[in-house]
């Protein structure tokens, strides 16, 4: 691992023009480093996150850079894996990703694969589907995957997005009763996930058992 002698140490939020619409909240240094991640896959259901889950998510990123990215919300996750599970890594920054336009934004890209961990966080998978399918996001989890060899992991919505096959929400939660009572309702809708498999050994990284979410 090389880690620059001279840390800066911040806590900003960075809006590019409307026209895009991504937003990025980072904590910890600006500057990049390369270190050497392990593969893997977290997969939470949702809830409360659990931190030993965490931090075995933290630790292999060998002290690298952790992204989050998200469609909605804030920056929650950034102070939590930062700084309250005892794992040192360079930076944390969550990207919010809320249409087409800026998943296809070449900075977003960017800063996606300087990631040596990825987390999907909670919220709605359709749009995750909707948003980030077939677009530079989906591309940049897929070199993640496919080529770096970082751990990458999801709760809840973002855990649905990465198994083979998704139950998507575009129509709506189903509940169990619903599905288990007419498997052909119109609610249960499934597409393939927002990567393909991977061609490096690691295996496609899990279908969520949850209806609904």
């Amino acid at each position: 691992m090389r880690w620059s002698l001279l840390l800066i140490f911040s806590v900003f939020v960075f809006s590019p023009p409307m026209s895009f619409s991504q937003t990025f909240f980072h904590t910890g240094s600006t500057t990049d480093v390369q270190t050497s991640p392990v593969p893997g896959s977290l997969l939470a259901g949702g809830n409360t996150d659990n931190d030993d889950a965490m931090r075995w998510f933290l630790q292999r990123a060998d002290g690298g850079d952790v992204v989050v990215v998200r469609a909605t919300g804030s920056d929650g996750y950034n102070n939590y894996l930062y700084s309250s599970l005892n794992v040192p890594v360079n930076s944390v920054t969550t990207i919010v990703i809320p249409n087409r336009t800026a998943a296809n934004n070449q900075e977003v890209y960017d800063a996606i694969i300087k990631a040596e961990a990825l987390f999907i966080a909670g919220g709605n998978q359709w749009d995750y589907i909707n948003y980030w399918k077939n677009t530079l996001v989906q591309n940049a989890i897929q070199y993640l995957i496919d080529e770096k060899g970082v751990t990458v992991g999801g709760t809840s919505a973002g855990l649905a997005v990465l198994g083979e096959v998704v139950y998507t929400a575009q129509n709506n939660t189903v509940w169990s009763t619903e599905a288990l009572g007419n498997p052909y309702h119109f609610r249960v809708t499934r597409r393939a996930a927002i990567h393909s498999t991977s061609t490096t050994g690691i295996p496609p990284m899990g279908a969520s058992g949850k209806i609904g979410t």
